[in-house]
């Protein structure tokens, strides 16, 4: 059975997500050799070009801005979790 086009870009956004964990993971060198791949897999610029010949580059970008953007939003979340534990919240 042939793998739907939809099924292919989730396939290539999940491979994308691995490339921004929330916690501390490894990296390797990709094959291309610009940039670092989570767990020795193809690094997010790799991703992000396969993804857009599947889906286009306007929309392939967006899907490598959301995962930034989560992971700094994390960032926020837990530094602002930790300064409240520590009795040391100012806002936000």
């Amino acid at each position: 059975m042939e793998t739907s086009a939809a099924d292919q870009a989730w396939q290539l956004f999940s491979a994308l997500m691995r490339n921004y964990p929330l916690w501390p993971s490894t990296f390797s060198t990709c094959d291309c050799k610009r940039a670092m791949g989570r767990g020795g897999g193809k690094c997010a610029l790799c991703l992000e070009e396969e993804l857009a010949s599947k889906v286009g580059p306007i929309a392939a970008r967006r899907a490598t801005r959301a995962m930034v953007e989560m992971c700094e939003a994390w960032e926020e979340v837990r530094e602002i979790a930790e300064r409240r534990a520590n009795g040391a919240f100012t806002g936000r």
